[in-house]
């Protein structure tokens, strides 16, 4: 009786086994199918691309500007004295 199970349990991993391996191969065959197919760089997408590039250089430059008139302006407070800091202040409130 335990030669038996152990036979049937042995003939259950030989079929899982060879279902695997059919599964595996099957997968392997089709990607090679699919890998074959060439995707072309099209006038479109180089368009869309350099629309994104041009886009990203306008916010990269006016980040960049916003950060060099913040410099300015804190070398500017620094730099003022008392009577010129509440004059600036007067003048912000103001606006």
């Amino acid at each position: 009786m335990k030669e038996n199970i152990g036979k049937t349990i042995l003939i259950l991993f030989f079929i899982i086994l060879l279902l695997f391996i059919y599964i595996t191969v099957r997968i392997i065959t089709d990607n090679k199918i699919h890998n074959n197919i060439i995707i072309q760089d099209t006038t479109y997408n180089k368009i869309i691309l350099d629309s994104i590039e041009y886009r990203i250089r306008v916010k990269d430059s006016i980040i960049y500007n916003l950060y060099e008139e913040y410099e300015k302006d804190s070398i500017k407070i620094t730099n003022n004295n008392d009577t010129a800091t509440v004059l600036l202040f007067k003048e912000l409130v103001s606006e």
